[in-house]
């Protein structure tokens, strides 16, 4: 077990570490977090723009960014049109064009963010419960849009968005824990929630651990020598005209993203968070007996916390939808957050699950 996480198995040693705090970080996970990670990332030699200002964007981007938000609110304004109109004249205008609310289809549309961990999560769980399902893309400057659009009204300002035939119609499920409760309850997928623990974790790992832990891959990932390239991380398989869009507004999105949420003032928050998320699910593996976090087989808690860690330990299968840590235009202080967390016991852990289970299907590879 890593030194950062490893567990205190006699009185000698448990009376060793409370002299030395530091060297539990489980029980100070702050002080590790802000001494090992941020200092690294400030005295790195490589070429980073951590010690530099935030450049303003240009005036272009800046009248981009006003026409956008116009277009932006007039398509805004029809949204509370579109939810008064009858759903049975939408629903047979959708009949006639075949669209995701068709009462003809059967399968599910999913609206993704290709890079997000709680669509990560929705797609695991679609894929190792066999449901056939067809995704759309999006890049991040229409999410806001489509998840409004596409959920008549009723979806949150987020993906993963899904339709899906549900008791004889169409319906929208806006986010992951209600994709995961239709298959386990609707598709008889019962194995995602074996006891109630494993409905528990999900439901505090989404809540708890999965905005921080995104959080700490935008603190790097929107710093201006970087923003332009980490963009096109989380843009693999969008259309190519959404890409032209999102270049032009990303610019000022990363800015007003990285001031709006903090990103640099909370990033000792969120690795706390981190840190004692990977340390409840070491915890977990060694009291339930592994070799998963509820027992012996694998349930919704380990695509949970699999999914939503995955941007802090970067597993090669998920190169396809984001970026590898090996790749040269990963920023190196993002690289050293990956490296230390794949130390760790949970981390190994989520490399593990990625590489055995992560496309596997009722005990058969897909």
């Amino acid at each position: 077990i890593p030194h950062t996480l490893k567990m205190v198995d006699s009185p000698a040693l448990e009376a060793n570490a409370k002299k030395t705090p530091l060297q539990t970080p489980l029980q100070t996970p702050q002080q590790t977090t802000q001494q090992t990670i941020i200092q690294t990332t400030q005295h790195t030699t490589h070429p980073t723009s951590i010690q530099e200002p935030h450049q303003e964007p240009s005036i272009y981007h800046k009248y981009f960014f006003i026409i956008w938000k116009l277009i932006a609110r007039t398509l805004l304004l029809l949204i509370p049109i579109q939810r008064k109109i009858p759903k049975s004249i939408l629903n047979a205008g959708s009949f006639l064009i075949n669209s995701p609310h068709s009462p003809r289809r059967k399968d599910t549309v999913l609206y993704t963010l290709p890079y997000s961990h709680y669509c990560e999560k929705v797609r695991w769980a679609l894929e190792a419960s066999g449901e056939p399902y067809q995704e759309h893309k999006v890049c991040p400057s229409l999410l806001f849009l489509t998840s409004k659009y596409h959920g008549y009204g009723t979806a949150k300002s987020t993906l993963p968005l899904a339709i899906t035939s549900l008791e004889g119609r169409r319906k929208v499920l806006p986010d992951s824990p209600e994709v995961l409760g239709m298959l386990a309850h609707h598709r008889g997928q019962a194995w995602l929630y074996p006891t109630d623990e494993a409905k528990e974790l999900e439901i505090h790992f989404g809540d708890n651990f999965g905005r921080p832990s995104f959080h700490i891959a935008y603190k790097f990932l929107t710093e201006p020598k970087y923003a332009m390239v980490s963009l096109d991380f989380m843009m693999r398989g969008v259309p190519e005209w959404q890409r032209i869009l999102a270049k032009q507004a990303w610019p000022v999105s990363a800015n007003l993203m990285s001031k709006f949420i903090q990103l640099n003032e909370k990033l000792g928050e969120n690795l706390k968070v981190a840190d004692e998320t990977f340390a409840l699910v070491e915890r977990k593996l060694r009291e339930n007996g592994g070799p998963f976090i509820c027992g012996g087989k694998i349930s919704a808690a380990d695509i949970s916390f699999a999914s939503l860690a995955y941007p802090l330990v970067l597993p090669p299968e998920q190169e396809k939808n984001y970026v590898g840590l090996d790749d040269k235009d990963l920023h190196p202080g993002y690289a050293e957050v990956v490296r230390r967390y794949r130390s760790t016991v949970a981390g190994q852990y989520v490399l593990d699950l990625y590489r055995n289970h992560r496309n596997v299907v009722q005990g058969k590879n897909i």
